[in-house]
């Protein structure tokens, strides 16, 4: 019996075996094919599964990662807050040699280049030189990193020709929500509401999952109108995706962080009123807060000064014996 120490072993010389070829910009053919430990590896299909995996999600380490952020701690604080990007004018930017800011910043264009390129030969050549069947999972790994590479293009039509395969339904709701969460987090929030409506047509009906990742999205690039749009098209009466706790939650932290962002004190007013208005909403409909629901108001109402109703909050909370039971972050690391 093989262990799993030597099977993990091995599974990472393959890996990096790859990504050697991937950086020295080797071609995948058919002499790199009859390579011993790739026919070996690629040739039993649960191997193939995971090897296909651990590279694909290797490539945006290796080629997206900007050298300014190797080493540093992954935290949002002392961070600026997300904007919509433009994809067009950062082109020119970077032909033209001019500072870029944002997600983006400091990113080689080569380098991000020779990734995707490779990346989708690396998918075509294990399918063709091998026999592979990809699969949900290598479909949605694939997609993820045309999205942080910021090929659109390519992405959608990489979305149709998976689509168009006879091989099973390789195009599902989590993928698509995983894109959206992937768009969303490069400050690509109009592409990830376009994501959102091109889920009719990859024949995939949205969730709550899939609500809640682009209400988020939206939220991050202040686009409080579309967000409030989508919220209150849930809460249509015999809606089918109706709104949750997370929901709420998502809709409450977005409004006491724009207070805070804003200097204007109407302003200030007008959004903490709205963080409070929804959740009196919430407990009318009988949804019970958890701890980040408190956390996120409570946090909102003493940067703003308010600090009768935050002791009001932490008193009802102490009441309501709310507990962290973890929902929150599954639902984090999930999507």
């Amino acid at each position: 019996m093989i262990s799993s120490k030597s099977t993990s072993t091995s599974q990472a010389h393959v890996v990096n075996q790859v990504l050697a070829a991937i950086i020295q910009n080797h071609p995948f053919d058919s002499h790199l094919a009859k390579s011993p430990s790739l026919t070996h590896h690629f040739s039993n299909p649960p191997w193939a599964n995971e090897l296909i995996t651990n590279v694909l999600r290797s490539i945006p380490r290796f080629f997206f990662q900007s050298p300014r952020s190797i080493g540093r701690q992954n935290t949002s604080r002392h961070r600026a807050p997300l904007k919509q990007r433009n994809l067009h004018q950062e082109s020119i930017k970077i032909h033209n040699h001019t500072l870029l800011l944002g997600p983006g910043a400091y990113r080689d264009p080569e380098k991000v280049t020779l990734g995707l390129n490779k990346a989708l030969e690396f998918y075509y050549w294990v399918e063709s030189q091998f026999g592979f069947n990809h699969n949900e999972i290598t479909c949605r790994e694939m997609s993820i990193i045309l999205a942080k590479g910021n090929k659109l293009k390519d992405l959608w039509n990489f979305l149709k020709d998976m689509s168009r395969r006879n091989t099973g339904n390789l195009i599902t709701t989590t993928t698509m929500t995983c894109l959206i969460k992937v768009l969303g987090e490069q400050g690509l929030a109009n592409e990830a509401l376009a994501a959102f409506h091109r889920m009719k047509q990859f024949h995939c009906k949205p969730d709550i999952y899939s609500y809640n990742t682009i209400i988020n999205a939206l939220c991050k690039v202040n686009n409080f109108k579309m967000a409030k749009f989508l919220f209150e098209q849930m809460e249509l009466p015999g809606f089918r995706c109706p709104p949750d706790t997370f929901t709420y939650t998502i809709m409450i932290s977005s409004y006491c962080k724009l207070s805070l962002q804003t200097q204007c004190k109407k302003a200030i007013r007008r959004r903490m009123w709205e963080a409070n208005h929804l959740f009196r909403i919430m407990l009318f409909k009988g949804f019970k807060p958890d701890v980040v629901t408190y956390n996120c108001l409570i946090d909102g109402c003493c940067k703003t000064y308010r600090i009768e109703r935050a002791l009001e909050l932490f008193n009802d909370m102490m009441k309501q014996d709310v507990e962290e039971d973890g929902r929150f972050e599954t639902w984090g690391r999930k999507y």
